[in-house]
């Protein structure tokens, strides 16, 4: 087995870590790596979808409810209201 010793930036001798290189190789098989950029463009998609809410849906509902502001819309089921939140 080979030294598993090595200096570090202040000439110290220290023992490296042999369970470094199963993560290292868990961190770049395809799934986490897949997983990172579905995180990625989840987020992103997230902020197109909010853009597309807030500049093109709340537009069309006020021009087709005739109320210029929607902040004041609710709707009531079952007893229950739910604000319309913007």
């Amino acid at each position: 087995m080979p030294d598993a010793r090595r200096l570090n930036a202040t000439g110290a001798l220290h023992e490296v870590r042999p369970d470094i290189g199963g993560f290292k190789k868990f961190l770049l098989r395809g799934n986490v790596v897949d997983l990172a950029v579905g995180v990625v463009i989840g987020a992103a998609f997230g902020g197109v979808v909010q853009a597309i809410v807030k500049d093109i849906l709340n537009p069309l509902i006020s021009a087709l409810g005739g109320k210029a502001d929607v902040s004041n819309l609710s709707v009531t089921l079952g007893g229950i209201t739910f604000p319309w939140v913007t």
